[in-house]
């Protein structure tokens, strides 16, 4: 798993801010991006890592989340063909019924 330091490089990297309350990190949700979250980014790179590192630090929560056209973290990482992101993902709660805006 990632270490919080290299954590919060790549979350700065991509334009996130990361505020730290007692271990916790909490990450805007998707929507306030109007783009994608860090679930999405790290799916679409491949990021096992940090998709690790986010469920760990309690973003649990937004494993789900959309973009703007619907689609989910494990979407990305489909698209990108990056399997082992996507079995990670699939283990650890994505839904694989999601549909993208379009009912697809």
């Amino acid at each position: 798993m990632l270490s919080d330091e290299e954590a919060a490089m790549t979350l700065d990297a991509w334009g996130f801010d990361d505020l730290r309350s007692k271990g916790k990190v909490f990450i805007a949700p998707v929507d306030l991006f109007k783009e994608s979250g860090p679930w999405h980014r790290a799916c679409g790179q491949g990021n096992t890592g940090m998709c690790r590192w986010l469920k760990a630090r309690g973003a649990a929560d937004m494993i789900n989340d959309k973009d703007q056209l619907g689609w989910t973290p494990l979407y990305y990482a489909l698209s990108q063909k990056h399997e082992k992101t996507a079995t990670w993902m699939i283990a650890n709660g994505a839904d694989v019924t999601a549909n993208d805006n379009r009912g697809g």
